[in-house]
């Protein structure tokens, strides 16, 4: 058994994965998202080898846009990212290896994944916030797609020309899951209705807003974890990559 770790050395949950498998006696390897285009891979089958070794789990923490060529020239480097994003999103969806996060080539190419679980999510049937295109009540405040930090709301023609999103003034609340599963924060069923699309899409750990009444407010794959939510979500993906 051999584990990959793709992500920034800093990020809690790879130091928590980190060590998770070194408490199982586990071998890993932890690959910055910019030695990607530098790392020799093979795929053969239902086969995966790194540096010429068989990896049986694979843990994608990190967007695609952090993959660099530098080093090529410059005339290659596009096409070096390109290949390095292909291969890498085959890798994570072999049937050969375990790997908890398995992202779809619409997820893997979005500069921003909550457009995206948006429409997932309604055509679940999830229960969301309302929005207002271009428009806003008092209480209202603007998110943009691209994040998930509420602003006050532009302006009338600042609405207008940004056809900015606002959703009602309520407080939103904060959701960690999981595999499909609420681990902290608030629970509910909209929540665990949500949690069970990301997972069933890839999303193997995700941080989920919603509003008041419970309907969902936004959401993101790529969460920022502090110590405890990270080692929260850890274990759980420790015993995906193995299998269990």
């Amino acid at each position: 058994m051999f584990v990959a770790l793709v992500g920034n050395e800093e990020d809690a949950l790879i130091i928590a994965v980190a060590e998770g498998l070194r408490g199982r006696n586990i071998p890993y390897r932890h690959l910055h998202p910019r030695e990607l285009a530098y790392t020799s891979i093979t795929l053969r089958g239902d086969e995966v080898l790194v540096d010429g070794r068989r990896v049986s789990g694979l843990l994608l923490r990190h967007r695609p846009h952090e993959v660099s060529a530098r080093s090529y020239r410059e005339q290659d480097r596009a096409f070096a990212v390109s290949e390095t994003k292909a291969a890498w999103l085959a890798i994570a969806n072999s049937t050969g290896i375990h790997a908890p996060i398995r992202p779809s080539a619409e997820l893997w190419q979005s500069p921003s994944d909550w457009p995206l679980w948006r429409r997932r999510f309604l055509l679940a049937g999830v229960p969301l916030a309302p929005m207002l295109i271009g428009a806003a009540t008092p209480t209202s405040s603007w998110v943009p797609y691209t994040q998930l930090t509420r602003f006050e709301v532009p302006n009338h023609d600042g609405r207008r020309v940004l056809a900015a999103a606002a959703v009602d003034g309520q407080e939103v609340l904060s959701s960690l899951v999981c595999l499909g599963e609420v681990i902290a924060g608030v629970d509910g069923p909209s929540v665990r209705r949500a949690a069970r699309v990301l997972a069933g899409d890839g999303a193997a750990i995700a941080a989920i807003m919603t509003i008041e009444d419970g309907r969902v407010h936004s959401c993101t794959s790529h969460p920022y974890l502090a110590e405890p939510a990270a080692k929260a979500a850890a274990g759980r993906l420790v015993d995906g990559l193995c299998g269990y």
